[in-house]
């Protein structure tokens, strides 16, 4: 049996899914007012720049629209 000398967690937060705007995007033909909200996150969520500020090196500061919180390693005994 292998032993575990360390375990690595990572906190992530993900505002909106891409579930969740899959779903709005494709509830479009409901009807005039919902489809101009439809219509606006769409481009909202299309235009977000998720690169960090002046930054060369084209990485994205948010991937896949999750944000790392925080990451720990811990050492089992």
């Amino acid at each position: 049996m292998a032993a575990v000398d360390n375990v690595k967690v990572t906190l992530y937060n993900q505002s909106i899914p891409p579930f969740y705007l899959q779903q709005r995007f494709s509830d479009a033909n409901i009807g005039v007012a919902e489809k101009d909200n439809i219509e606006r996150l769409y481009y909202i969520t299309s235009h977000l720049n998720t690169l960090e500020a002046g930054e060369e090196s084209g990485d994205a500061f948010i991937e896949d629209w999750k944000l790392m919180l925080a990451t720990d390693t811990k050492a089992i005994e």
